[in-house]
C-alpha cells in the first residue's frame, strides 16, 4: 500500500489516515467521493413541516383530488428516473475510470516498447484530458448531485409534504389496498 501520487499501477492507495483510497489512475489523483447518495440521505431527512405520516399510514386518510394524487405519482415516478440516470451517471464515472486505468497501463507498455513518443502523447494529452469539455467525470457526478438532484429532491419532499403529509407512493398504496381487499374477496 502506499499514499497516494506515488502508487504504482494495480496497488491499494490509501489517505493519511490509512483508510483505503482504492486503486488505479483516480486514487492516484488523490480523488475519493466524499458524499453519500442523495436518495440515502432522503430516507433520514426529516418533513419540513414536522408532521411526515409513518409509513404504515392510510392513503386513504389524506384528502386528495384524482388530479393531485396524479401529480404526486407522476412527480415521484419522475424523481426515480432522475435517480437511475445518477446512478447511470455514477457507472460512466466508474467505467471511465477502468479505461484510463487500462489507458494508464498502455502508457507503461508502450514505453517498455521503446515507443516513448507515442507513451508520452498518451500521458501529455489524453490521461489529463476531461472526459467533457474538459472536465472530469467526477465533476459532472458532483455537479449534477448537488446542482440538480438535491434540488429536484427537496422540491419533491416539499409537494410531497404540502398535499400528502410526506406519505410517498400514494397511488402505489391504494392499489396495494385495492388488490389486497379484491384478493381476501376471492
Amino acid at each position: 500500500m502506499s499514499s497516494r501520487g506515488d502508487a504504482p499501477r494495480g496497488s491499494t492507495v490509501v489517505d493519511a489516515e490509512g483508510a483505503t483510497i482504492g486503486t488505479g489512475a483516480v486514487a492516484r489523483s488523490g480523488f475519493r467521493n466524499r458524499h453519500p447518495l442523495p436518495f440515502l440521505k432522503r430516507l433520514f431527512r426529516s418533513s419540513p413541516s414536522g408532521r411526515r405520516m409513518s409509513p404504515d399510514s392510510d392513503p386513504d386518510d389524506l384528502e386528495l383530488s384524482d388530479l393531485e394524487e396524479d401529480a404526486l405519482h407522476d412527480l415521484q415516478l419522475g424523481i426515480e428516473y432522475v435517480h437511475r440516470a445518477y446512478g447511470d451517471l455514477l457507472r460512466f464515472h466508474h467505467e471511465l475510470g477502468h479505461a484510463m486505468d487500462r489507458l494508464g497501463d498502455a502508457e507503461d507498455r508502450l514505453r517498455e516498447a521503446g515507443h516513448g513518443e507515442w507513451a508520452d502523447r498518451l500521458r501529455d494529452e489524453h490521461l489529463p484530458a476531461g472526459a467533457v469539455s474538459d472536465r472530469w467525470t467526477y465533476e459532472l457526478v458532483e455537479e449534477f448531485s448537488t446542482d440538480f438532484l438535491e434540488d429536484v429532491d427537496a422540491f419533491e419532499d416539499e409537494v410531497r409534504d404540502g398535499l400528502a403529509d410526506g406519505l410517498g407512493h400514494v397511488a402505489e398504496r391504494r392499489q396495494q389496498r385495492r388488490i389486497r381487499e379484491r384478493a381476501r374477496r376471492e
